[in-house]
């Protein structure tokens, strides 16, 4: 019998990961996100493209397109309620959003 894999996230899958479980890290994030990428070892492009926060700034890390939406929902919550999951479906059917 194989031993199942355990799942590994990048550093920015885990940052969006811990951001949307952990008070403590979404407080500090909050008054001081560099020090959060810091934290995290994220390169300059990851922060960067974090900071865009388009679908398209997303994909060229490789964030899964999960953690794309969660990211996009969590920088921007004004928008997120504008947001529908649709928008994201031909993402994550395998299509390609350059936004």
């Amino acid at each position: 019998m194989a031993t199942p894999k355990r799942q590994t996230f990048h550093p920015v899958q885990r940052l969006i990961q811990t951001l949307g479980r952990d008070p403590a890290t979404q407080e500090k994030f909050a008054s001081d996100p560099t020090a959060v990428f810091a934290e995290f070892g994220l390169s300059e492009a990851e922060v960067q493209a974090l900071n865009e926060g388009s679908f398209g700034a997303l994909d060229g890390i490789d964030v899964h397109p999960v953690f794309r939406m969660h990211w996009l929902m969590m920088s921007d919550p004004e928008g997120a309620k504008h947001m529908d999951v649709t928008e994201f479906l031909p993402v994550l059917q395998g299509g390609n959003d350059n936004g």
